[in-house]
């Protein structure tokens, strides 16, 4: 009988457990979708994220009972890890020189939503890094997005191919300090590419060319890159042109991204 209300108790105790996962996970879902988050949202979260958060900053674990291949395939897998994640330092460093205004926070990013994969990812930087809402964001060798429901420990990134992202201020490099201004409006994830609009037909856009962010706003500073002309079409009414972009950074694969902080001691 005693065992008979052990295992009755186990059972109960697991469905408890399965509910509350449960719960946390569609929590966390919902939150992704929202523009802003209360504080009692911004704590649930930070707990539900911190085993990742964890996982994120060791690459592999290893054990007694792994056989000598298995530790030189483990150790292979880190060692190629180690190198994208320093490459990918490097190149954020070569692309934030020019950003002497701004403090750069380097981060990892520790989820991102399947079901909604080109709108947010997650970093294990929040507040306590000083991060706040609306901070650009670059990983490797350019613009990635802007920060969203910052809490003490985490922030999300809203990505660039996000459709909540809005219109971005850009410029087309066509040489000799030739700019051409536009409007990033959309992203289209079958192409791999994003669309530039506002720009007349008879404006001279060159393929090749490069697309960076104008300075205009608050949010995202002068001359981070975007990516690079690769196909010009026109509008609907044939009355202007349509800019399409491919990115700078390959947005199915990073994993180190920084956050760009303005330096209140300039």
């Amino acid at each position: 009988m005693k065992k008979g209300n052990n295992k009755i108790k186990r059972q109960k105790t697991k469905r408890i457990t399965i509910c509350v996962l449960i719960f946390l996970i569609f929590a966390v879902f919902l939150l992704q979708r929202r523009s802003s988050i209360s504080f009692l949202e911004k704590l649930t979260r930070d707990i539900f994220l911190m085993p990742l958060g964890i996982a994120s900053n060791v690459l592999a674990s290893t054990n007694d009972e792994l056989s000598s291949n298995d530790t030189i395939n483990l150790l292979t897998n880190e060692n190629a890890e180690l190198k994208k994640e320093i490459t990918e330092l490097k190149n954020t460093i070569n692309i934030t020189d020019m950003l002497s205004d701004h403090v750069i926070v380097t981060s990892n990013v520790v989820n991102r939503n399947i079901g909604y994969f080109f709108d947010t990812i997650t970093i294990n930087k929040g507040s306590n890094s000083g991060i706040n809402d609306n901070m650009a964001v670059i990983a490797s060798t350019g613009l990635i997005g802007k920060t969203i429901h910052v809490s003490e420990y985490y922030s999300d990134v809203l990505l660039l191919t996000s459709e909540q992202m809005g219109k971005i201020s850009v410029k087309i490099n066509n040489g000799n300090d030739n700019f051409v201004y536009g409007l990033l409006t959309g992203y289209n994830s079958e192409n791999n590419v994003y669309y530039i609009e506002g720009i007349s037909k008879t404006t001279n856009v060159n393929i090749g060319t490069t697309v960076t962010t104008t300075g205009m706003g608050d949010i995202f500073p002068s001359g981070i890159l975007i990516g690079k002309v690769s196909n010009i079409t026109t509008d609907h009414f044939d009355l202007a042109k349509r800019v399409e972009v491919t990115p700078a950074v390959n947005i199915n694969d990073f994993t180190v991204v920084s956050v760009l902080k303005r330096n209140v001691n300039n």
